[in-house]
């Protein structure tokens, strides 16, 4: 993987668009995945406009609702780490670069006193970081780095 914007609707996404197609929440991601295909050449009939402002919905539990709620019985809910150290295996080192965490994570985390995903948790004790002190998207391999979003 060469770039990953990890934001508050990243493992959201799938189930919102299927479950939840009118949901604001999917519009995030939306947005950044059609401005990274459309620097390559890629064009759209139309764009997305997000309100910011405008998209606190809650966040939908849907790895409780997987099954009627039976699955959360079987199986723990994963965490993908954030900033994970290569992966040095006999024939390769895997690694992640150019992830970065979105500054809507921030905003979601500053605004709702519930929201604390237990990998981004993870990662600022790990970066000795407050997470709610972002404003801007940050390397997640040096959260020092921020930068403006494309």
């Amino acid at each position: 993987m060469t770039e990953d914007d990890w934001n508050r609707t990243k493992d959201y996404v799938a189930d919102s668009l299927l479950a939840h197609p009118s949901d604001l929440l999917a519009q995030i991601p939306l947005k950044w995945l059609m401005a990274k295909a459309a620097a390559h050449g890629l064009s759209f009939r139309s764009a997305v406009d997000v309100d910011q402002t405008n998209v606190m919905p809650a966040v939908a539990d849907s790895y409780g609702a997987f099954l009627y709620g039976l699955y959360r019985f079987t199986s723990k809910p994963y965490y993908r780490p954030l900033g994970s150290p290569p992966l040095v295996g006999r024939d390769a080192t895997p690694s992640t670069i150019n992830e970065t965490i979105d500054a809507s994570v921030v905003d979601r985390w500053r605004g709702e006193s519930g929201y604390r995903p237990k990998n981004l948790q993870d990662w600022a004790l790990r970066m000795g970081v407050d997470s709610g002190d972002f404003s801007r998207p940050v390397l997640t391999a040096d959260p020092r780095t921020s930068f403006e979003a494309t």
